[in-house]
């Protein structure tokens, strides 16, 4: 029955490009469910179709994926699963657009000036004030690896799992991210500030976050966080003009394809230098397989998806989504406060293929590994509606600290479809998080009392 998978795949790349066609996008064609949308079509509607048909032979790291054979009934149930997934997700996301929909479109109508609600010298100190954090954490970690050569040279290295480090202090690699947060930060007043002494000082600042945060990057040796971390500067246009650029639709493809196929070389550079010439002359020699290698960094939800069809609940307990409080718990350092926690979804994963490094966890095998086909379905519900409430709170807006920090969290939300462990969710969104709360502490002062003033109604954000 692994043959009736296809159709099945094809028939969720219908739904998703015909829900896509017919819903009605309220902040342009760039929006939370969009992006999730694209991630969910490459990874269950193209991949099965590729697995089938045009999987090479050789798979050389890859060979994992070849554990279970794709003519099995598991790879059958994992399309019908991952299609059930989906029309979730969309039924979530419509039951929940149309909850208190009066209410958001007042909020819409009488949304107040930015600038009364976003003053810049605030914004810069809170931007400072993050940007400081980052800094002063990404100086303590660097000194606990050994200094700044070893940032280049342990990349790889630290990435893949090796403890090989003592030190109390890694856990301040996870605090650095705030010099991302503050980039941001930066980029949003250098493009509004008024006055010129703050937006002259944002363009300084941001040019330094921008290139510690391109070190960090490269230190962590993570190529879809160094992708969504890098199209987020121009895809803010396309949410500020809601108009597709097709310049840069090309030259993100190209850019994706490079970072896929060059990036591990490029991280572990300073260990293996010859790495990138033998990757280049292995693709010289091999140019027909460069869309296959592209397709094969898709594949692991799909394959992880039916192997949790064949491993739970008879090899594996379901997991009751335990997960989600105890990723909270993941947050704290270990190496201060040692706490024995269970394995996480992605260790049990990486344990069940037996690969190096990490094996992560997608949203709708993360789904299954809880209750079956019934996980699937709650979660692809709950995660439809916090779609909406993402768009909601994160609504169209010509400021340029809304926008940014919107496409931010698409993207976001949108990589959750490929990483769904809670414990690597948490991780990733902590700073993010901390950094818009600062940057509302600091411009909230009498904010609530202008809006209150003036009559205007306002959300979290806006």
């Amino acid at each position: 029955m692994g043959w009736l998978a296809v159709p099945v795949a094809i028939l969720l790349g219908g739904v998703i490009l015909v829900t896509e066609h017919v819903r009605k996008k309220r902040n342009g064609p760039f929006d939370f469910l969009f992006a999730v949308s694209g991630i969910y079509f490459m990874c269950f509607s193209v991949i099965p179709i590729y697995c089938a048909f045009l999987l090479p032979e050789e798979l050389d790291s890859w060979s994992w994926i070849l554990m279970n054979s794709f003519s099995s009934t598991s790879y059958f149930y994992a399309s019908l699963c991952s299609l059930i997934g989906y029309l979730f997700i969309v039924a979530g996301y419509s039951a929940c657009s149309r909850f208190r929909q009066g209410q958001a479109d007042d909020m819409q109508r009488e949304r107040p000036d930015k600038k009364e609600l976003f003053p810049e010298s605030r914004m810069f100190a809170a931007s400072a004030v993050i940007a400081c954090i980052g800094l002063i954490s990404f100086v303590i970690y660097t000194s606990s690896i050994g200094g700044w050569s070893k940032l280049f040279e342990y990349a790889i290295l630290l990435r893949s799992g090796t403890d090989f480090i003592e030190s109390k202090w890694l856990f301040f690699k996870n605090l650095s991210t705030f010099i991302m947060v503050a980039s941001l930060c930066f980029f949003a007043l250098a493009k509004e500030a008024e006055r010129s002494s703050i937006r002259s000082w944002s363009r300084l600042c941001f040019v330094l976050t921008f290139g510690l945060s391109m070190v960090l990057l490269f230190h962590k040796a993570g190529r879809m966080e160094m992708v969504s971390y890098l199209i987020t500067f121009p895809l803010v246009n396309v949410v500020r003009n809601k108009a597709w650029n097709i310049k840069l639709i090309f030259g993100f493809g190209f850019f994706f394809v490079l970072i896929v196929l060059f990036g591990k070389q490029i991280f572990n550079y300073f260990i293996y230098p010859e790495g990138v010439g033998n990757q280049m002359s292995n693709i010289g020699s091999e140019a027909g397989n460069i869309i296959s290698k592209v397709l094969l960094e898709f594949s692991f939800p799909y394959v992880t998806l039916a192997n949790a069809i064949q491993t739970f609940p008879y090899e594996n307990m379901y997991r009751f989504f335990v997960d989600i409080p105890l990723g909270v718990l993941h947050l704290v350092p270990s190496r201060l406060i040692p706490l024995n926690l269970p394995e996480t979804v992605s260790e049990l994963n990486t344990w069940m293929f037996q690969t190096k490094g990490t094996t992560p966890v997608d949203f709708v095998s993360f789904g299954y590994f809880n209750l079956g086909i019934a996980g699937v379905a709650i979660l692809g519900f709950a995660f439809g509606g916090l779609l909406i409430f993402m768009e909601r709170i994160f609504s169209a807006n010509k400021n340029w600290f809304i926008v940014i920090y919107r496409v931010h969290w698409i993207l976001y939300f949108a990589f959750r479809i490929m990483y769904s462990d809670p414990q690597m969710a948490y991780q990733s969104a902590f700073t993010y998080l901390i950094g818009l709360g600062l940057v509302l502490m600091f411009t909230n002062i009498n904010r609530h009392r202008t809006a209150a003033n003036n009559g205007w109604k306002m959300n979290l954000i806006h």
